[in-house]
């Protein structure tokens, strides 16, 4: 099990965090995405992606501890694909990255 989590790509801090705040916003406010940042690839351990705009992500996103690791919620998310188990990594991008999400989720 793991909490801790590397924020990386497009951002003006990239920063490791151990016991991160519970929501997203508060992660978003201290890297600082770059202007052109639209996205945020989030990486689990096993490597499960999913590429969620950011504006989602501030508006909802939020994290807790589970029993098999840090876990992201996207209440307001297009697709419980969103929720991503276990985060290793979140990759902020320029546009959209290639994630495992179907291009029609059945949820």
């Amino acid at each position: 099990m793991t909490d801790t989590f590397t924020v990386r790509g497009a951002v003006e801090a990239p920063t490791d965090y151990a016991n991160p705040p519970k929501r997203v916003v508060a992660i978003l406010d201290e890297v600082v995405p770059l202007p052109t940042a639209t996205h945020a690839t989030v990486v689990s351990v096993d490597g499960y992606r999913a590429s969620i705009p950011l504006d989602t992500l501030r508006s909802g996103g939020t994290f807790s501890i589970e029993a098999h690791g840090l876990r992201l919620r996207v209440e307001e998310g297009a697709t419980s694909c969103w929720n991503v188990k276990n985060v290793a990594v979140i990759d902020v991008t320029v546009g959209k990255a290639e994630d495992d999400i179907p291009a029609r989720p059945a949820h």
